[in-house]
């Protein structure tokens, strides 16, 4: 038909409109088949189709288990300054221990070292 048109077109008959509408129509038939359920387009559509919603079902997982590992983590993180403010007082009630500890000490050594001198003097 092409041919015969460019016949049509040496004739000085504008025939353009009536190409492009043949090529349309050549180009549709050649994607028939392309779009048939059984070609390889379509089953390459179904796979990515499938690939999609497993993917989105695999993000939305790892969603569900962010939100579960942060509360973890909020947990973690309470617990965590819950058990540095008891060491905070345990520290500070031990440094008072020592301290109290070394008072007692001089105390003693003093008393030791007295009861020497008075040996000495006596």
């Amino acid at each position: 038909m092409a041919a015969g048109l460019s016949d049509i077109e040496g004739a000085c008959i504008e025939v353009g409109w009536l190409k492009e509408r043949l090529v349309e129509i050549y180009e549709a038939k050649k994607a028939i088949p392309m779009l048939g359920p059984s070609s390889e387009l379509r089953k390459t559509q179904t796979e990515r189709k499938f690939k999609i919603q497993c993917t989105k079902a695999l993000v939305e997982e790892y969603k569900r288990e962010i939100v579960i590992r942060e509360e973890e983590l909020r947990n973690l993180e309470e617990k965590l300054r819950m058990a540095e403010s008891v060491l905070s007082v345990d520290e500070e009630e031990a440094t008072t221990a020592e301290m109290v500890i070394g008072e007692y000490k001089d105390k003693l050594r003093r008393i030791v070292e007295l009861g020497s001198l008075h040996c000495g003097l006596v």
